[in-house]
């Protein structure tokens, strides 16, 4: 509703819509309005523009004053007029919003059920209350035609240009006579739409049915045509009856043309022991589906998918391969004949060149049934010169296999030469196994989620210890003081300092995990691939030398090349390893050479069957061994298997273990370790031997060794020390303890690091005869032995003679006398020739080692010989100072 000349705008378009309506319409509402005046109803019209909202109708839906219970669509008694109904007059929308200068429409409907008037009020409410409302009033008529359609709509659907569609049209008579009828169809139209018979009588209370019959063609005109849609009004004028009756006719035009692309297939040079493929686009321009179907194909030619017959949809673009596999060498042409439902023909025209190639492949495709992930299987193929060469010899040549990148296949020899009437044999050998990217991805995803439960299991610990801490400031019953200004809470410093560093997690220690669960979950895959081999004559033409050196490249023609189509079928494993994250890789590590070391590997059945598990043949002279024997394992049973490694000598050993469980399925382990040299040296050990002198008895004295590891693996040691035994009583203490000690007696030793070990000698009585041999084992194995020797003196100064040739057995009781020390000595002379021998003789005098002595040495000193034999004696030195822990020698002459 808009202020001004609305009004006048209003009544204007009323009075167009009013000059289009039929004679008789015209002249009852001149009559309705008439009948307004004389009453004086007038339409009011708001003065100002204001935001309306159309309300629900004031008066009750059955009408004003009439009973409620009035079913809706009756005629009522009194007046004589139908009870209207929701369904009889309608408006939308029933809300609207205006804004400042602007308008809307509001549509009405009126749709009679009943003949007769209808009226009904609205009330246009406004949302503000200080404007008026606006009452609306609705009245119409239904009269009652004899004769009507019961479809006033015919939807012919989607009509191809060139067929023919009929549809029915049906009348309905209601009156009790019969009424003559015609039909009158645009002069646009009727080249294309007619309805048969043009003119009939309808008799009283019948119906008739009309033939409507269209011939759609391409030359309709575009008034009839808009967006590919054709519409037609038809009016069917009925004697007696002042309304016509209107019907239209709809349609959805559609070429049913295809269109091919390439126009022409040209295959070039065509190898007659390989298949060509080249792919044909067909698309569809119709609105409908059509069916297509390529027939009366040669022999040699063969069109994909579903062998050339299929549905197309509308508007959908189908790639097909046309496979030529040439027969024989020569030029040929062929076209392709395409038919569609509708019987349309269509061509493509084929042409190539078939070529005979020199070499060939006994069999050019190879399919493996069975190969499960991280298995092998083994295929032979054949190459055979065939091409021969009349009037001389046919030259030798040069094949190359290009394996795709990525594909798990290994030929065996890729590349050669062949010679006129050789056969070569290529072995083939497939290894499926996991893409990589498919474990990374799988790791990373393992990785992810052990970090979110390592932060889950951090912010769980960290709401622990706030609780607990909230609870004992609660326990004391201390009071929550304000921080101060730019001072941190006590809780947020809590929460900063539980925080603590953001976990970490390497997804590389995920990649055996993510390896196993793949393949327990892995679904069976087929795989296809595609291995040329490449013909040369050899380099730049000369057939002398087949084989090009380093860095020049071959020539060869495209039409020679050969094709290997390889189809193997990938399963999941039955025996995995459950061990070490699944890892197929066993270490030993570094081991010295002549050593042994075990390791277990768990594996695990995830099949249905039980899996009987053959022994690997290993290398009898190599360092591992399967040392335990292999059981049948049942469905979901886990099984070990014992491995030991054994370098006999310093390297680096591997081998590949190949555990059999089935005609094509083994499980492979790589086994790797290191032999090394046993590298350790004893420092502190002079000619196999410590001697620690002369010491005081009931003293002790030490001395350090070293044990050096210059390996990159840690060692172990043991010293074993032989102290005393009772054939020699002498070298035991008379308490029983040890004389000699080690500290640490055994232990590790880590790589490049030495070992300090305390040698120390305790003897608790005098004795020169205190000896032990000890062993050094290195990881068990005896490495080192050397003697400790030592004497023992009763005080620090002492006198031996210098020549003892034997130990001689001692006593352990202890001696009655401890001052004296005698020594006797033997002096021989002899007169020869009348000349006197001299004899010597030499004495050992020192001082014995000692931790509590406090002067730096000591001195002897000879008394004077007393006697008639004194002149004979000659002693040297008489008087000597001796340092401690040193000695000198004496000679009596």
């Amino acid at each position: 509703v808009q202020s001004g000349d609305m009004s006048s705008n209003i009544a204007n378009l009323a009075a167009d819509e009013r000059d289009n309506l039929p004679q008789h319409i015209k002249s009852a509402e001149d009559e309705t309005i008439s009948a307004e005046e004389e009453k004086g109803v007038k339409q009011e019209h708001p003065t100002a523009s204001t935001p309306l909202l159309l309300a629900e109708s004031i008066v009750s839906v059955g009408g004003g004053g009439e009973p409620a219970d009035t079913p809706p669509g009756q005629l009522n008694e009194e007046e004589n007029r139908p009870v209207p109904s929701p369904a009889d007059i309608s408006v939308s929308p029933v809300e609207v919003m205006l804004g400042g200068c602007s308008s809307a429409v509001i549509t009405v409907t009126f749709s009679p059920s009943a003949v007769g008037r209808y009226s009904e009020t609205y009330l246009l409410e406004s949302s503000d209350h200080e404007a008026l409302n606006i009452e609306i009033s609705v009245e119409g008529e239904c009269v009652n035609v004899p004769v009507h359609i019961h479809k006033e709509t015919i939807s012919l659907g989607i009509c191809e240009f060139g067929k023919i569609y009929q549809d029915s049209v049906t009348f309905h008579n209601s009156s009790s006579s019969s009424l003559q009828m015609r039909f009158e169809l645009p002069s646009d139209s009727k080249p294309y739409l007619e309805v048969l018979p043009e003119q009939a009588a309808i008799t009283g209370n019948a119906t008739q049915t009309f033939q409507l019959r269209f011939t759609p063609k391409p030359s309709m005109s575009a008034e009839l045509i808009e967006d590919n849609q054709f519409s037609a009004a038809i009016h069917a004028i009925i004697a007696n009856q002042v309304l016509p009756v209107d019907f239209t006719v709809k349609g959805n035009l559609t070429e049913t043309k295809l269109e091919f692309s390439p126009a022409e297939l040209d295959f070039g040079s065509c190898s007659v022991c390989d298949a060509v493929v080249s792919q044909l686009q067909v698309y569809n321009n119709s609105d409908l589906p059509q069916e297509i179907g390529f027939v009366n194909l040669p022999t040699y030619v063969e069109i994909q998918p579903c062998n050339g017959f299929l549905t197309l949809l509308p508007h959908e673009t189908v790639t097909l391969d046309v496979i030529v596999s040439a027969n024989k060498p020569g030029a040929f042409f062929y076209k392709l004949h395409c038919l569609t439902i509708g019987g349309k023909n269509y061509t493509v025209p084929c042409k190539g060149y078939g070529v005979d190639p020199p070499v060939k492949l006994l069999s050019n495709a190879v399919y493996i049934s069975e190969v499960p992930l991280y298995s092998s299987a083994t295929v032979t193929v054949q190459l055979e010169y065939t091409k021969r060469q009349s009037g001389g010899q046919s030259p030798s040549l040069m094949f190359d296999f290009k394996v795709p990148e990525g594909a798990p296949i290994t030929l065996s020899p890729t590349s050669g030469v062949i010679r006129e009437k050789e056969k070569k044999l290529v072995q083939l050998d497939i290894h499926p196994k996991l893409h990589k990217e498919d474990v990374t991805a799988e790791a990373q995803r393992l990785a992810d989620a052990a970090l979110e439960k390592e932060r889950r299991k951090q912010e769980e610990e960290r709401q622990k210890r706030e609780e607990e801490a909230q609870k004992e400031v609660t326990r004391k019953g201390r009071k929550s003081i304000p921080p101060k200004s730019g001072q941190i809470p006590a809780e947020r410093q809590i929460s900063q300092t539980n925080q603590g560093a953001v976990p970490t997690i390497d997804k590389e220690s995920y990649m055996s995990a993510a390896q196993l669960n793949l393949l327990t979950t892995f679904v069976t895959q087929e795989h296809h691939f595609r291995i040329p081999c490449f013909i040369s004559s050899g380099t730049d033409g000369d057939s002398t030398t087949p084989s090009p050196s380093p860095g020049q490249s071959v020539s060869y023609r495209e039409e020679d090349v050969v094709f290997l189509d390889v189809d193997v079928r990938v399963i999941r494993p039955s025996l995995v390893v459950v061990s070490d994250n699944g890892s197929t890789r066993v270490e030993f590590g570094s081991l010295i050479a002549g050593e042994r070391t075990l390791k277990e590997v768990y594996i695990k059945n995830i099949s249905d069957q039980a899996l009987d598990i053959s022994t690997p043949f290993l290398n009898v002279l190599g360092p591992f061994e399967v040392v335990n024997a292999l059981r049948p394992l049942a469905p979901g049973a886990v099984g070990p298997l014992v491995l030991s490694f054994s370098p006999p000598e310093a390297g680096i050993f591997h081998e590949q273990v190949h555990f059999k469980y089935s005609e094509n399925s083994h499980l492979k382990l790589l086994l790797t370790g290191q032999g090394i040299l046993c590298s350790v040296t004893l420092e502190g050990v002079e000619k196999e031997a410590i001697d620690f002198g002369c010491v005081v008895a009931r003293d002790k004295m030490s001395t350090t060794i070293k044990l050096c590891n210059n390996m990159s693996q840690a060692i172990t040691f043991a010293i074993n020390l032989e102290n005393g035994s009772f054939d020699n009583p002498g070298v035991c203490n008379l308490s029983g303890s040890p004389v000699f000690q080690c500290h640490p007696t055994k232990g590790e030793i880590e790589p490049a690091t030495a070992k300090a070990i305390e040698v120390s000698f305790h003897p608790d009585h005098p004795s020169l005869q205190y000896c032990t041999r000890a062993k050094v084992f290195i990881n068990g194995k005896s490495l080192f032995m050397f003697v400790v020797l030592g004497q023992a003196w009763s005080s620090t100064m002492f006198a031996r003679l210098e020549h003892t040739t034997s130990a001689v057995p001692e006593s352990l009781l202890p001696s009655s006398n401890k001052n004296q020390k005698v020594l006797g000595l033997s002096f021989v002379w002899c007169l020869r020739d009348d000349t006197a021998s001299v004899t010597e003789q030499c004495i050992v005098v020192g001082t014995a080692s000692s931790s509590t002595a406090k002067k730096s040495g000591g001195e002897f000193s000879f008394e004077t010989l007393q006697g008639p034999d004194a002149k004979h004696f000659t002693i040297n030195p008489i008087k000597v100072p001796i340092q401690l822990a040193s000695h000198v020698h004496l000679h009596l002459i």
